[in-house]
């Protein structure tokens, strides 16, 4: 679950504010944005509703 894999990011500072899109491949599918920072860099964890991570963007957008 979500819940369970920012647990795994219990050093980094989460934001409360969160944002979700639709997933380019599944459009019934809702990809969640935490804004998470440690040691000053911000960027955004990209999770999916089952919490697996997809992703990570910079504040600049980029996607790794």
């Amino acid at each position: 679950s979500v819940k369970e894999t920012l647990k795994n990011y219990s050093g980094y500072t989460i934001s409360k504010k969160v944002t979700y899109s639709l997933s380019k491949n599944k459009s019934t599918e809702k990809i969640y944005a935490f804004r998470i920072e440690r040691k000053n860099y911000p960027y955004y964890l990209l999770v999916n509703e089952k919490g697996k991570v997809m992703g990570i963007r910079s504040e600049e957008g980029n996607q790794k």
